[in-house]
């Protein structure tokens, strides 16, 4: 987001959100956190359904909705898991902004990502 304003504004309505959703889910005893990350350790979660398809994990230091900390902790548990994974940490981008900091890297790791998915998904099925 470009204004101050902007950022706060959206800020504020997804920390509104987050506290409405977290005290609901409290009550109910339910951690949406957990189920996520447990999701996503689940193989079928792509569509490759393959413990084998690669994962590309983008990141930076400087977001501030998703924690560098909380993505590496992630990866470790994934590659624990027995996943290939690739990770690009970003240095100074902000939430989903990497692509317009660095456009050469960013889409080329998705690429090569897709490519070596789609190597893996034609191996497979011979």
């Amino acid at each position: 987001m470009r204004t101050r304003i902007a950022r706060l504004a959206t800020t504020a309505a997804f920390s509104l959100a987050y506290v409405v959703y977290a005290s609901i889910a409290t009550a109910l005893g339910v951690d949406f956190f957990a189920e996520m990350h447990a999701f996503m350790g689940e193989p079928d979660v792509l569509l490759v359904a393959s413990a084998d398809a690669p994962r590309l994990y983008v990141y930076s230091d400087k977001d501030e909705m998703v924690r560098a900390e909380v993505v590496e902790k992630h990866v470790r548990r994934v590659r624990g898991l027995g996943y290939t994974t690739r990770v690009e940490k970003f240095v100074g981008s902000r939430h989903v902004q990497h692509a317009r900091s660095d456009p050469d890297r960013y889409w080329g790791a998705v690429r090569e990502t897709w490519s070596e998915a789609c190597k893996r998904c034609t191996r497979a099925r011979l």
